[in-house]
C-alpha cells in the first residue's frame, strides 16, 4: 500500500472559500478547484432527501444522463457504503467491498465515461436526508491512498458546502425574482395594512393618482390579477 495523501490543508481552504461564495457558478468553481487541488478532475455534491437527488456536478454530462435513465441511484454501491459508513471513504470499481453493494454494470458504466475512481465525504443532513462531497477521476489509481486525518474537519467542510449551495440557490432564486420599485413596495405595503389609496398618498406625499399608478404597475409586474393578489405575491416573495 502507498503512502497515505492527506487532503486536510485542501479541505480547510474549501470552508474559507465556500463560506463566502453566493452564487452557483462562483460555488462551481470553488469545487472544482478543489477536486483539481486534491488530484481529481471531477466533484459532485448531493443531497438525498427519499427519492428525490439534488446537488451540483461537473461530471461528464453523458455519465449524469444514463446515471438518471437507468436509476443508478438505486444500486449506486458509492451510495450504499455512504450510508453504511458515514465517514470519509475512497472507491474504485474493484473496491471488493463496493462491488459487493451494487451492480457491477454500475462501475462499467461509470468508468466507460470517466469516472474510475474516487472519493466521498457523507454526512447525515437532518430529517434522514443525507449530503456526500465526492470527487471522482479518470484515473483508476487516483484514490489510491487520499485519507483525511481530520474526520470533523471533513465533516465541516461538507457541511459548508451544503449551507454554501443552499444560501448560492436562494440568491439566484431571489436574482429571478420579479422586482419592484421603492414607491412600488411601499404603496403595497400600505395597502396591505389596509390603507386606502388617499390615504397612502397622505402618508407617502404624492398623488392619489401616483398611488394607484404604483400599485398597478406592481400588480402587473408580478403578474397578478389585482391588487390583493399582487400583495400575496409580493408577501411571499419577501419583497414587503
Amino acid at each position: 500500500m502507498g503512502a497515505e495523501r492527506w487532503i486536510d490543508d485542501q479541505l480547510a481552504k474549501l470552508i474559507e472559500q465556500i463560506d463566502v461564495v453566493n452564487d452557483i457558478d462562483a460555488a462551481n468553481v470553488v469545487l472544482h478547484g478543489f477536486a483539481r487541488s486534491c488530484g481529481f478532475q471531477h466533484f459532485a455534491y448531493i443531497c438525498v432527501d427519499g427519492d428525490e437527488l439534488v446537488g451540483l456536478t461537473d461530471y461528464p454530462p453523458d455519465w449524469r444522463e444514463v446515471y438518471v435513465k437507468r436509476n443508478f441511484k438505486a444500486i449506486d454501491p458509492v451510495m450504499r457504503m455512504a450510508r453504511q459508513t458515514l465517514n470519509p471513504f475512497a472507491w474504485r470499481g474493484s473496491n471488493e467491498r463496493l462491488n459487493g453493494l451494487g451492480d457491477a454494470d454500475f462501475f462499467r458504466e461509470a468508468e466507460r465515461h470517466g469516472i474510475c475512481s474516487g472519493f466521498s465525504m457523507p454526512i447525515p443532513a437532518g430529517y434522514g436526508r443525507l449530503a456526500m462531497l465526492s470527487l471522482a477521476s479518470t484515473d483508476p489509481e487516483a484514490s489510491a491512498g487520499v485519507a483525511v486525518q481530520n474526520p470533523v474537519l471533513a465533516a465541516t467542510a461538507v457541511a459548508f458546502v451544503h449551507l454554501g449551495l443552499l444560501r448560492s440557490a436562494k440568491n439566484s432564486a431571489n436574482r429571478d425574482r420579479p422586482r419592484l420599485t421603492g414607491r412600488e413596495a411601499i404603496c403595497l405595503m400600505w395597502s396591505s395594512r389596509g390603507k386606502t389609496a388617499a390615504e397612502i398618498a397622505t402618508l407617502v406625499g404624492i398623488s392619489e393618482i401616483t398611488v394607484r399608478f404604483h400599485l398597478n404597475q406592481a400588480r402587473d409586474r408580478l403578474g397578478a390579477g389585482n391588487v390583493s393578489h399582487a400583495i400575496r405575491l409580493a408577501v411571499e416573495r419577501e419583497l414587503i
